[in-house]
């Protein structure tokens, strides 16, 4: 994920990325970064996994989708039912 690692690179560049099975995830203050370490169409594992050992519920969590084709500052933000807001 191209954009969890520019940010995180931001907010706290000297922190590691930390393993967990399916995702990898750091925490920046109250700010939890975590990216899947599976394949798009399981990522909802990873998701899932994020959701419980950080006790949070879906209308907590910013998801990012980014391709590599997409230029950071051409991201679009969209609201979808299971989530507050969703970036592609």
């Amino acid at each position: 994920m191209l954009f969890l690692d520019f940010l995180k690179e931001k907010l706290a560049p000297s922190k590691k990325w930390l393993e967990n099975e399916n995702f990898e995830f750091v925490k920046i203050n109250d700010l939890i970064l975590a990216k899947s370490k599976v394949l798009m169409n399981l990522s909802g594992i990873a998701l899932k996994e994020a959701l419980k050992k950080f006790e949070l519920r879906s209308e907590e969590v910013l998801v990012v989708q980014d391709d590599s084709d997409i230029l950071f500052e051409n991201f679009k933000f969209g609201l979808t039912p299971k989530f507050k807001i969703y970036v592609i």
